[in-house]
């Protein structure tokens, strides 16, 4: 077994397919973890159950999850970024996942993190950091990045063991998310739960299903690991697939197993191709090394379980069991020192919320997880205040509290479709689909809308460059012919064709200092050259700057004041939940308003304010 030794800190080996069955046990095992649960009832919750340190690795469960992100052989989270499509990209974000399976030796457990304990480990470029937040319930949160990559990690989990007679199943609560900056995606994902068996064969085995969602591209995944039956049975298995969330159509099948190899096939072209080899992700895997020793937290895991990590590689059982009897009961002090005082701990590196649930937890940045949560899109009958419909939150698999904040949301002018904007610039769009129940393909309210999206995966991202899309006012307007929408969330306004989602043409936004809000329209001439306007007004509610960009063809662009009629509080059937709006018109000689046509470029030409 390696053991990296500096000064008093002891670094055991990662967890890996080297391990020797015989490194931590204590003898006789077996008979002693029976012995152990003899007088516990089946169904009995393990969180607060004392183990003796014979039934102890040396290591603590923060270094474990950490090993799990920073020790691999090969480097999955690059994987995950530099893949091409969205697709690609979910398959190496699957792949990544299996990676922080890790096998354990059966029989014996890491050290329950006390309050306050840390663990930070740098490898090249990512830096990964973990926090033992709250002790009752315990919660771990780890935050990590690679600043090369521009990737993000983080998570927030509790263990909940409990036993079940032949064996001990360790539910794993909480959320993993990995952000992908570049592409502007986020991948939230579970993890299995973990189950020791005592009978009829002794083992220990990940279980249960897995769920991996990208609510940007609504690509989705589910896991489902495997193990022994009483009659035996694939060991070690896991299966799943690979599925576009909105239609539920399969594009992969997963099968293999998560301690050897890992393989997908393609459902429309039948062919196989290996994802995941675990002898090349986990093994060979070195312990970390102290680069500062003066320098390491005396709340570093290694720091606080050190006596304890000596006494257990020496098995020195009894010295071990003192050692760790002083690290909990030095903690059990600092509690009642606390409390005498009437002060609440605080993570050091981590803001913590406490969910209904209780876990909840935020990482050591200012951005939330989500600003808002969707409840429901309510459709009314616009001719008449009777209710219509109700649309259901996009079943996008997340928890409740990753549903993002609708910020614009208006029908096509078709009928068919509804088109919505979030807070985090991206947009989404619904279509009614042509079928018996709806022969006209038009909204209603006998059978709700589906989302949409190209074949091509593009999805509808405003540029955000310079700006945070969830602080800026976001505003979009819709072609009469439904093929284009011109939308802004405080960076360059941005022309998409509605077919294939892609950019046709992008503006620098008009926006100025004291600019509350960005209006954009269409003009409503019918010509082969395709235009806009966009619109700015200040705090006061006055109109400050309106610009037009014509598109197919290059020419002058407009730029001055004008005259403005203002509508406030009134509702149009394109503009459904929108305050107000604004109309602007040309001012005859008389001074009054209209609003020529205009059919051709010289015409546009004599225009100019």
């Amino acid at each position: 077994m390696q053991v990296s030794t500096e000064g008093e800190i002891v670094l055991s080996k990662p967890l890996s397919f080297e391990d020797s069955e015989n490194d931590y046990k204590a003898p006789n095992l077996l008979q002693r973890i029976l012995s152990l649960f003899s007088n516990i009832r089946p169904g009995s919750d393990l969180t607060s159950f004392q183990i003796p340190p014979t039934f102890n690795i040396p290591k603590s469960h923060l270094q474990c999850y950490g090993e799990s992100v920073y020790c691999i052989g090969d480097d999955l989270l690059s994987k995950c970024n530099k893949a091409e499509s969205s697709v690609e990209r979910l398959i190496a974000v699957v792949a990544w996942s299996i990676s922080m399976m890790r096998p354990l030796v059966f029989g014996v457990a890491p050290y329950n993190p006390v309050l306050g304990e840390t663990h930070h480990v740098s490898r090249g470029n990512l830096n990964v950091l973990l926090e033992q937040v709250s002790h009752h319930p315990p919660v771990t949160a780890l935050y990590a990045t690679d600043v090369k990559e521009n990737v993000e990690v983080r998570w927030c989990q509790t263990a909940v063991p409990k036993f079940l007679g032949a064996s001990v199943e360790a539910q794993v609560q909480g959320e993993r998310q990995l952000k992908l900056h570049k592409h502007r995606e986020t991948y939230v994902l579970n993890s299995p739960n973990l189950l020791f068996r005592f009978l009829p064969s002794p083992g220990v085995d990940w279980v249960g299903n897995v769920k991996i969602h990208c609510l940007e591209t609504g690509l989705a995944a589910d896991l489902c690991y495997k193990t022994t039956s009483f009659l035996g049975g694939n060991h070690r298995a896991i299966k799943g697939k690979i599925f576009q969330s909105a239609s539920l159509k399969t594009l992969f099948e997963i099968n293999g197993h998560w301690d050897r190899t890992v393989t997908i096939k393609d459902k429309n072209y039948g062919k196989s191709r290996v994802i995941y080899k675990a002898r090349e992700v986990i093994s060979k895997l070195k312990a970390p090394t102290i680069k500062d020793l003066k320098g390491v937290s005396k709340n570093e895991s290694a720091v606080v379980w050190s006596e304890v990590n000596q006494s257990l590689l020496k098995k020195d059982w009894e010295r071990a069991r003192e050692a760790k009897n002083a690290v909990e009961e030095k903690q059990r002090q600092l509690v009642k020192e606390r409390e005498s005082k009437g002060e609440k701990w605080v993570p050091k590196h981590f803001s913590l919320t406490l969910s209904k649930d209780g876990v909840g937890r935020q990482p050591p940045t200012a951005a939330t997880f989500a600003r808002g949560v969707v409840s429901e899109v309510i459709i009314f009958n616009l001719l008449s205040p009777s209710f219509v419909f109700s649309l259901a939150r996009h079943r996008s698999g997340l928890p409740r509290a990753h549903y993002l904040l609708i910020s614009r949301f208006i029908f096509t002018n078709s009928g068919n479709a509804i088109l919505a904007l979030a807070s985090n610039a991206m947009h989404f769009l619904w279509k009614w689909q042509r079928n018996d129940r709806n022969s006209t393909g038009k909204a209603t309210a006998s059978m709700a809308p589906q989302l949409w999206q190209p074949s091509s995966g593009i999805l509808m991202t405003n540029d955000v460059t310079d700006s945070n899309p969830e602080e800026a006012v976001p505003c979009f307007a819709m072609s009469k012919n439904d093929s284009y929408v011109m939308s802004a969330s405080g960076g360059k306004i941005s022309l998409f064709n509605m077919i294939t989602f892609k950019v046709e043409h992008q503006v620098d936004n008009v926006g100025s200092d004291g600019v509350s809000e960005l209006l954009l329209a269409f003009p409503e001439v019918q010509s082969k050259y395709l235009a806009f306007l966009s619109a700015v007004l200040d705090k006061s509610g006055k109109l400050d700057d309106i610009v037009a960009d014509k598109v197919e063809e290059c020419g002058d662009i407009l730029v001055g004041k004008v005259d403005q009629e203002e509508v406030i509080d009134k509702v149009y059937p394109r503009d459904f939940m929108q305050r107000g709006r604004v109309r602007v018109m040309l001012k005859k000689d008389d001074g009054t308003l209209f609003n020529p046509a205009v059919s051709s470029s010289e015409s546009r030409k004599n225009m100019k304010i």
